[in-house]
């Protein structure tokens, strides 16, 4: 199942004037919602600024250990598929160190989309450390994060069908966490002869979020990454990153949200979250903050305002936390 994963054009072939242009709509696009939300909905007024600053070091806590999680989640990912795609990668490349590059593509994750930081830096990294190829370990990187889409699609859908459905609380809960457990194993119950490369056939290449979903599972289909037990471990790794993303959300929304119950934050993060796969703007800048606003649809114990205003702390506390754990990884690098 080991080999050499092929080179599929997986860099992003668009002109740098063309990505400029969309740099420049979606800057736009993400301060005009920003503006609109501010000044319609009282974000500046709303009482989470008050609780963030009374419990900072907790939310700072929670943040931290949350993306720590999801870090090492991420890594156990990249090092399976490096053992199996690029074993000669696997052997010279200590975990510490795959460790510290995908905390700094998390990192950068949080103000470019997620996709496109991934595989970049940990190409780059891999690429300029350890005269890698940037290719193969961008398409092993893409690969990985593949299965983190999958599992924000399954608990998007999921998430937001209980909203609407009117089921909250621990079943609203349990009926998520359940719905998330049955699609891992369901992988390992795959037929061999099972592709995933047919099934992304039919993913447009017009989008940027879809055609590099249809690269990477079109590379490690190519690389004989496609193997049922190892997709099986995929997705229930990925469905465990998720699982951080949302403790993070509710964990932080206890102190900040005291007035909405923690399984309804719990059920809008995996709904809002689906907004993520638009990546309209840099980060999905006021696309998610745009998101959350909506939770007034499903409760009225909080008001546009103040979601937003949690919207906005979520994402600063995410950056904070992603940005100091990139540089701890780092530093812990140099160490003598």
């Amino acid at each position: 199942m080991s080999g050499s994963v092929p080179s599929t054009g997986a860099a992003d072939t668009v002109p740098p004037k063309r990505n400029l242009v969309r740099l420049a709509i979606g800057l736009a696009l993400a301060g005009a919602l920003l503006w609109w939300l501010f000044t319609s909905f009282s974000v500046l007024e709303a009482d989470v600024w008050t609780s963030l600053g009374r419990h900072p070091w907790a939310i700072g806590a929670i943040a931290f250990a949350t993306a720590f999680a999801m870090v090492l989640v991420s890594t156990i990912k990249w090092q399976m598929l490096l053992r199996r795609g690029a074993p000669d990668l696997a052997r010279s490349v200590g975990f510490d160190r795959l460790f510290a590059y995908t905390a700094a593509s998390s990192a950068i994750g949080q103000i470019v989309p997620p996709y496109i930081a991934g595989p970049a830096v940990r190409g780059m990294a891999m690429k300029s450390q350890h005269n890698a190829g940037f290719g193969r370990s961008a398409i092993l990187a893409g690969y990985e994060q593949v299965f983190d889409v999958v599992t924000l699609v399954i608990g998007g859908i999921a998430a937001l069908a209980l909203l609407v459905g009117g089921i909250g609380g621990w079943a609203g809960v349990l009926a998520f966490a359940a719905t998330l457990a049955l699609a891992s194993a369901a992988v390992y119950l795959l037929p061999e002869r099972f592709r995933p490369a047919r099934m992304a056939a039919v993913l447009p290449r017009r989008w940027s979020t879809t055609r590099r979903i249809k690269q990477s599972v079109e590379a490690g289909s190519a690389a004989g990454l496609d193997a049922p037990r190892l997709l099986g471990h995929l997705t229930a790794l990925s469905s465990l990153r998720y699982g951080a993303l949302v403790a993070r959300t509710f964990g932080i929304g206890i102190f900040l949200l005291p007035m909405i119950p923690w399984q309804t934050i719990a059920l809008g993060f995996g709904a809002v979250q689906m907004s993520a796969l638009a990546a309209l703007t840099p980060g999905n800048l006021g696309i998610t903050e745009l998101g959350w606003s909506a939770m007034t649809l499903v409760t009225d114990a909080a008001t546009m305002g103040e979601f937003v205003a949690f919207a906005l702390a979520l994402r600063v506390s995410g950056l904070i936390a992603s940005g100091a754990l990139a540089v701890l990884s780092l530093l812990w690098l140099r160490r003598p």
